[in-house]
């Protein structure tokens, strides 16, 4: 009697772990067929980021005129998103300089040179028409903070934010780094900046002074980052009105994007 029921209770244990793991194994294989699934059910968007400078008013057969000093030319660089994704935005203007003799133009000698004789300076002066705009403080030397030379001037829109600068002695120029403080959406209302500035002005620079053949020009380049690419990254308050931190921030991601 004690085997039959033995016998019972053994064959009883087998059966249930015979179920136990054919349970196991249907939930283990549908784990994995699930995860398979899942896996080749992954879609990935690209994103295309371009960006273009565009100058409506300096026209292509200018833009290697001759300047008269003290006189002002128009030269207003913008940045348009002509990519497939919403982008925050950045340009570098550089800016060349020199050590020369200024003609002294204030005062009853304004045909004579500068009575403070040769100084390095930026041969250009760049204008912003903004009510708002914003100005580079005068100093003596240039410093990784947003400067001019003490002859210099440079202002710029108010939407532009200033983030850094530096210096290339050996090519004599300066470079100044702005982020824009709105997102440049795909949208065609939205997807252009405003003007960085709107002219430029050569300096009263003593005739002889800079060589024919010396070739001076002011470049202006673009850089951008698909917001999408920020999400769970940076916190970002309002993408329309971008404070200078968050602008600062975005670059340096950027940055690190970049290698």
């Amino acid at each position: 009697m004690k085997k039959n029921i033995n016998l019972k209770m053994i064959t009883s244990v087998i059966i249930l772990l015979l179920v136990i793991l054919i349970l196991a194994l249907i939930i283990n294989s549908s784990i994995a067929y699930l995860a398979r699934k899942k896996t080749a059910n992954n879609v990935f968007s690209v994103g295309l980021v371009e960006l273009t400078i565009e100058e409506d008013d300096f026209p292509e057969e200018n833009k290697d005129r001759w300047m008269v000093p003290k006189s002002f030319l128009p030269k207003n660089p913008r940045l348009v998103n002509t990519g497939s994704v919403d982008v925050y935005v950045f340009a570098e203007v550089t800016v060349p300089y020199d050590e020369v003799l200024l003609i002294f133009d204030t005062g009853e000698n304004i045909n004579m040179p500068d009575p403070q004789g040769r100084k390095e300076c930026e041969l250009f002066n760049l204008f912003s028409d903004d009510t708002q705009a914003v100005s580079g403080e005068e100093t003596d030397e240039f410093t990784d903070d947003f400067t001019v030379t003490d002859n210099g001037t440079f202002t710029y829109d108010h939407k532009w934010v200033f983030i850094s600068s530096s210096e290339d002695t050996a090519n004599k120029t300066h470079s100044y780094l702005f982020g824009y403080n709105s997102m440049l959406s795909t949208e065609e209302d939205h997807n252009t900046t405003t003007n960085i500035f709107d002219k430029i002005q050569l300096l009263n620079i003593l005739e002889g002074e800079l060589s024919d053949d010396n070739v001076r020009t002011i470049t202006v380049k673009a850089y951008g980052i698909q917001s999408e690419e920020l999400k769970g990254s940076l916190t970002i308050s309002d993408p329309d009105d971008l404070t200078k931190e968050e602008i600062q921030n975005i670059y340096r991601y950027y940055q690190n994007q970049e290698g």
